[in-house]
């Protein structure tokens, strides 16, 4: 159609012809109409407008909107949007990506041993797990049937299968199972007596019984210890008197235990160790002439003086006697012998005798 002219202008006033405007425009909710040629566009919720020349500008404004956080709490501090907006980003061992309106957040994989994992994407079956620091954990070779877990000084631990250096026990090993057995070594040995010291004997069968005792308050005895008592029971005639050492004999014994005294004048010592001895000598016939008289404990390294007097000053001046007595400690090897010697210098001759009462006694035994 044509339009007509404007009077102010002298141009076609295109304006006044509405034909080609729209008279309704429609909204989310309901429909607006212009009222003398003009339409309102107004800010609604959270929603600001401002107009410059020919420009409607519409504005979000975040600060409005009570659906709308404009702070974020975490587990460390806020976050606050910055010009709207707010970045999601990955912490340690934690990742994410976004894609159209999704945001994804993935956990690292494999999960470190500083983060709390394992540093493995996937574990060996049966497998025993070792730490290794800060570096991934280590998985052990798996054990077979009835193999147990040893430890290294500095090193992992291993599998190993359990076995007897000296064939003393024996293993039986099962799934999740291991049966150990004494050998005959032990189960052979002969049956132990009561209240006995058990040793080892060396051969097949490992231990035995001593014949060492102990009694339940704690005695102790040994009924095998090598011990000796023996006495004098004849005259011993004419046999010093001017310096000769005489062996004196005790030919009548009382105890012998492991048979190491020879019945008349000498003990053997069956084993190495400390022997105790002890003798009693009652000499007659000593003239007041008498003057060193010694008795000695000889074995076959060593010589002992058990007592020495003056005879001339000790003796019986009625009955020319003279009782001398000693006891000695001994270090003795096996095979070394002990005998008692008496020696009288000082008289004429050799006419000191050896009275036949039994207070002359010899006497030892093996200490330890």
């Amino acid at each position: 159609m044509p339009y007509p002219i404007n009077p102010f202008t002298g141009e076609l006033d295109r304006i006044a012809d509405t034909s080609g405007f729209a008279d309704t425009f429609t909204t989310d909710s309901g429909d607006a109409v212009p009222v003398g040629g003009v339409i309102i566009i107004a800010g609604g919720l959270s929603i600001d407008t401002s107009g410059a020349g020919n420009t409607v500008t519409i504005d979000f404004d975040v600060t409005e909107s009570p659906d709308l956080a404009n702070s974020f709490l975490t587990d460390s501090g806020s976050a606050v949007p910055a010009l709207n907006v707010l970045t999601v980003a990955g912490g340690n061992g934690i990742s994410t990506s976004g894609a159209g309106s999704t945001v994804t957040i993935d956990l690292d994989s494999p999960v470190t041993v500083p983060n709390g994992g394992t540093g493995l994407t996937s574990l060996l079956d049966h497998s025993v797990l070792v730490g290794s620091g800060v570096a991934s954990i280590t998985e052990l070779v798996v054990g077979t049937d009835g193999q147990i877990l040893l430890g290294a000084t500095a090193a992992d631990p291993s599998f190993g299968t359990p076995t007897s250096s000296d064939n003393l026990l024996s293993f039986t090993l099962g799934a999740g199972s291991l049966d150990i057995v004494a050998q005959n070594a032990v189960a052979a040995a002969a049956v132990l007596d009561d209240n006995a010291v058990v040793t080892g004997d060396g051969g097949v069968r490992g231990v035995q019984t001593s014949t060492v005792l102990v009694s339940a308050a704690g005695e102790m005895t040994n009924p095998s210890q090598p011990a000796f008592f023996a006495r004098n029971n004849t005259t011993q005639s004419n046999f010093t008197g001017t310096g000769t050492t005489y062996i004196v004999r005790y030919q009548n014994t009382t105890l012998d235990v492991g048979g190491d005294y020879d019945g008349t004048d000498t003990f053997t010592a069956p084993v190495d160790g400390k022997y105790s001895f002890s003798a009693t000598v009652q000499l007659i016939s000593l003239a007041a002439s008498a003057t060193a008289t010694q008795l000695s404990m000889d074995s076959s390294t060593i010589n002992r003086r058990a007592s020495v007097v003056n005879g001339e000053n000790v003796r019986s001046g009625s009955s020319n006697t003279l009782l001398l007595n000693g006891q000695l400690f001994i270090d003795l090897d096996a095979a070394d012998i002990c005998q008692i010697t008496i020696q009288v210098s000082g008289m004429p001759g050799d006419t000191v005798d050896l009275s036949s009462t039994t207070g002359n006694t010899f006497a030892g035994y093996l200490v330890f």
